[in-house]
């Protein structure tokens, strides 16, 4: 069995560890709770694969760090007695994030797959980090927003801060940390960029986001727009169907039009 194929036997077993109790649940999948022998066991099945068949496990960080970081997790769950989903996803992405591979990640159970072309937890605009600023690179008609515009905040938290909050859970190859920045706001490798990806984890962010930002003039704006979810962010990303947001209160007023 190849290697891509035993890493994805792990993810399998983790999520259906992870996820076995979602079914007949009206909770958010990302609050769901897990039990401290739940998590234990995932780790444990976890850190012993990646340590037997991951040819890169200790390429770039020491086995005793990495094996340090499997162990705050379940001093953490033992801690707590037990741990959110997104708790633990986020914190195994943070180990796996250690061993620099940036095709070695959890995925999103189903459960939560679907949830976000559900639950609105995606950015409506499309924007990109150049020379450590974040700038607006698609903004819907209408929105007040331009094309250009230096985004200063979003709900309250600086980009510096977010992507220093992030930045752990992100895999890269080797020693490219300057890659990173670009994952922010658009990435393949997960449901979108850290910022809606994992924030919509770290953060839990309502169906609303407050946004500011700086135009050409240096003038500072503020806004409130309704988030959006997957389907309709990834609408976006692609330029065709061109996305209007219309003004009720309802996330499925943004829509796509020909």
């Amino acid at each position: 069995m190849n290697f891509l194929k035993q890493i994805k036997l792990i993810k399998n077993s983790i999520l259906f560890t992870l996820f076995i109790s979602l079914f007949a649940q009206a909770e958010h999948p990302r609050d769901q709770w897990l039990t401290t022998q739940q998590i234990l066991k995932d780790v444990d099945i976890a850190e012993t694969a990646y340590k037997r068949i991951h040819p890169g496990y200790k390429r770039y960080t020491s086995e005793q760090e990495l094996t340090n970081a499997w162990q705050s997790i379940r001093q953490k769950a033992k801690q707590d007695d037990g741990m959110k989903v997104a708790d633990f996803y986020l914190e195994l992405s943070s180990v796996l994030a250690l061993i620099r591979c940036d095709h070695t990640k959890v995925e999103l159970s189903k459960a939560l797959k679907e949830q976000r072309n559900i639950t609105p937890v995606y950015l409506p605009f499309k924007w990109q980090i150049v020379n450590d600023s974040a700038f607006i690179t698609h903004a819907q008609n209408n929105s007040g927003l331009s094309y250009g515009d230096e985004l200063i905040s979003i709900d309250g938290r600086s980009i510096d801060s977010m992507i220093a909050q992030l930045n752990p859970y992100i895999p890269v190859d080797g020693y490219t940390d300057s890659v990173k920045s670009t994952y922010m706001s658009d990435s393949k490798e997960h449901m979108g960029g850290a910022v809606d990806h994992f924030g919509a984890l770290l953060w839990n962010p309502t169906s609303i986001v407050n946004v500011k930002i700086k135009n050409e003039s240096g003038e500072l704006k503020e806004f409130n727009f309704n988030r959006v979810t997957h389907k309709v962010s990834e609408s976006m990303s692609t330029g065709s169907p061109s996305c209007l947001l219309y003004t009720s209160d309802a996330a499925d007023d943004m829509q796509c039009v020909d």
